[in-house]
C-alpha cells in the first residue's frame, strides 16, 4: 500500500509533473479543488498530509474538522508567492518519507 499526499487548489497546468516526481518516491498524489473537498476526500486513503496552495485562508477555519477525521495529520500551507525558503520545507518533508536517507539532498 502506497503513501498518499491530499493537494489543494494546486495548479491543475503543474499537476502532472509534480504527480511524477512524487511517484518516484512511492507517494501518490490526489488533487482537490478546496479544503471543503479535502476533508470529504480524506476517508478515501490512509494520507500522509494536506498540502494547500494559495492566498485564500478560509481553509483554515475547517482544519479541525480534517484532523476530526485524522487525528494530527499534518497540514502544510503555501502561498502563491512561495519562495526558497519554503520550498527548501519541501524538500525535507519529501526526504521524510523517503526509505534511503542517504539519497536525500536536503540538509
Amino acid at each position: 500500500m502506497g503513501k498518499w499526499l491530499l493537494v489543494v487548489a494546486y495548479e491543475k497546468s503543474n499537476f502532472a509533473a509534480v504527480q511524477k516526481e512524487w511517484l518516484k518516491q512511492g507517494v501518490f498524489l490526489t488533487l482537490v479543488p478546496t479544503m471543503e473537498d479535502a476533508i470529504s476526500e480524506l476517508p478515501s486513503h490512509n494520507y500522509i498530509a494536506i498540502a494547500v496552495f494559495g492566498d485564500d485562508h478560509s481553509y483554515v477555519k475547517l482544519i479541525p474538522d480534517a484532523r476530526k477525521i485524522k487525528a494530527n495529520i499534518p497540514v502544510i500551507c503555501m502561498a502563491s508567492d512561495f519562495d526558497q525558503q519554503q520550498e527548501e520545507m519541501l524538500r525535507r518533508l519529501e526526504c521524510k518519507f523517503r526509505r534511503e536517507s542517504h539519497r536525500c539532498t536536503a540538509k
